[in-house]
């Protein structure tokens, strides 16, 4: 009878003293980090992107990647990406988002990360087929 009184009491005090402590999140006004969510576009297609070796930007504000145009893929059913439609590398720099073209009118590209120089790597489809 006793263990229950001292198991009793001990469970109100526990309960008082959660009530009496404010939360944490009680304590100070919540911060908030301050980000700014910017989407870049296509070149008139469905959809971008970034690879994972290109998912910051460079100190002088600059990110590659690829974005898909509106022209459809000559290699069709065989595409790049499932949307078939040509995707091109770009480089966004200064809120400007520019086209990087690619070897050949009508093949793909992508631009795979840069260096603070601004000096870009990528791939490009240049219309050949390849032999092993």
């Amino acid at each position: 009878m006793k263990s229950r009184k001292l198991m009793f009491a001990a469970t109100v005090n526990l309960v008082l003293l959660a009530i009496s402590r404010p939360l944490p999140a009680q304590e100070e006004p919540a911060r908030y980090h301050h980000y700014k969510l910017i989407d870049l576009g296509t070149f008139g297609g469905p959809g971008s992107g970034l690879f994972e070796s290109q998912h910051i930007l460079t100190n002088g504000g600059t990110l590659v990647g690829w974005a898909d145009t509106n022209v459809p893929d000559p290699y069709a059913p065989n595409c790049a990406d499932s949307d078939c439609v040509i995707q091109h590398g770009f480089k966004w720099q200064r809120s400007v988002l520019t086209d990087l073209g690619s070897l050949s009118s009508f093949n793909n590209s992508a631009a795979q990360a840069t260096n603070a120089r601004g000096l870009t790597v990528g791939s490009s489809e240049n219309g050949l087929i390849d032999h092993y």
